[in-house]
């Protein structure tokens, strides 16, 4: 039983950009599993290529703790039961010293260096783990089939008129806006 306001293990580790119990897991069960850098892995069922590519990333921002706690569960849980996990899968934990200082950037916001501008902020730290994550991004969406998301998980700053809400482009047919949201 964990001790009431304790983070839960799941949560510390992917907090901490620590995949170790999960890609053990997946990679037990005869995933190939990818760690190219740090706060990033990949779990592959090496199917044919027509299997869909999903990128789930949290913690763009430091100081969006939300989406980190239930990646880490739905993590968790696939881990446990890897079979269950239907799709090439890339997580990406963004902004892990921002995380670790429990500040939403270190040096400027990382959701603003996936650009080849950046200005005089071209020698920032976000801009160094942009540079990973856009890499990594490649090579993982690099050999997948048509299928390909992106579901990018952040957590209001301020109060919303909505308690929840996805931005999904006009250029996503409706049958895959269907499947993402049913």
């Amino acid at each position: 039983m964990q001790t009431p306001g304790a983070i839960a293990e799941p949560v510390r580790a992917l907090a901490e950009a620590d995949f170790g119990a999960f890609a053990q897991r997946f990679a037990d069960a005869g995933f190939t599993v990818g760690l190219p850098a740090t706060g990033i892995m990949t779990v592959k069922s090496g199917a044919a290529p027509a299997r869909a590519s999903v990128l789930v990333s949290v913690g763009v921002h430091g100081d969006e703790t939300g989406p980190i706690e239930v990646l880490a569960h739905v993590l968790d849980a696939l881990s446990r039961e890897p079979r269950a996990l239907v799709v090439d899968l890339m997580v990406c934990v963004g902004n892990v010293d921002a995380i670790a200082a429990g500040k939403r950037f270190i040096d400027a916001d990382l959701n603003r260096m996936f650009r080849p501008a950046r200005g005089s902020l071209a020698g920032s730290a976000e801009a160094a783990r942009a540079d990973h994550l856009i890499a990594a991004t490649g090579a993982f969406f690099g050999g997948a089939g048509p299928d390909r998301w992106h579901l990018d998980l952040h957590t209001a700053i301020r109060p919303s008129v909505y308690p929840t809400f996805a931005i999904v482009p006009d250029l996503i047919a409706k049958e895959g806006k269907c499947a993402l949201v049913s």
